[in-house]
């Protein structure tokens, strides 16, 4: 059966309206889908993503074991256990640690279409994986599949096309469409990558440009946090 792929930017209201059969794949490749797809490989098996700071402190308040991951600007969170960082958080084993999240656009997005069946984060850290697995449930025929690029306050990002683009290409084919090398260098020299060098995190962009990195995928069911789908246990998931 033909996958049925819809491409959008942001919050779109005539699709909110449709998504109560769609899987949602939310793409905000720098850097909070990398930041929650390497929390995810890093060993954590829950991570809440909320759309505010205060919220997010009252959650960690009631969570034992929990972590305060975020950042407004690009800049970490006061009173955070870590930024946005999907390199600082790939030196720690996280197992057994929940996150509690909150970024500038991500946290926004999803709240918008927090009533989506089911979620999942995309990134190029995982693009493959989440093609391999969008593959392997098409056998729910009456799903849309919904790319939702995050942007940046509303605006296009070069980097969520990317990212959606290469998904995309990854439903059709197993070869790669760009080298690392190649993604690397349009990532450095999107408006963000530039940014985010700018204020010193020009590793988190090298980082984010890592192709096919984690096999995992961060996915949400009706649930208010994203727990793990591990590649080696996709087929025994949906038998």
């Amino acid at each position: 059966m033909k996958l049925q792929i819809i491409n959008i930017m942001g919050q779109n209201e005539r699709i909110r309206n449709k998504i109560n059969d769609s899987i949602l794949i939310l793409i905000d490749v720098l850097r909070a889908s990398s930041t929650i797809t390497t929390a995810i490989a890093k060993g954590t098996d829950r991570v809440y993503s909320l759309k505010r700071k205060n919220e997010a402190f009252q959650l960690k308040s009631t969570i034992k074991d929990s972590l305060l991951v975020g950042e407004r600007l690009g800049i970490k969170i006061k009173d955070f256990d870590f930024g946005n960082s999907p390199s600082m958080l790939y030196k720690y084993n996280l197992k057994g640690k929940t996150i509690i999240f909150t970024s500038s656009n991500f946290s926004n997005v999803l709240q918008y279409y927090n009533d989506a069946p089911v979620i999942i984060v995309g990134s190029i850290l995982n693009a493959k994986y989440v093609a391999k697995y969008l593959k392997m449930i098409k056998i729910t025929k009456n799903y849309k599949i919904i790319l939702v690029q995050a942007g940046t306050s509303g605006f296009y990002s070069e980097e969520d096309e990317l990212g959606a683009k290469l998904i995309m290409h990854y439903l059709k084919s197993e070869s790669d469409l760009f080298t690392e090398k190649e993604i690397q260098h349009k990532l450095l020299n999107t408006r963000n990558g530039k940014y985010l060098t700018k204020i010193g995190y020009k590793e988190d962009v090298e980082f984010c440009a890592q192709l096919n990195k984690f096999k995992t995928i961060p996915i949400k069911f009706n649930t208010r946090y994203f727990f793990p789908i591990h590649q080696s246990k996709l087929s025994d998931h949906h038998r």
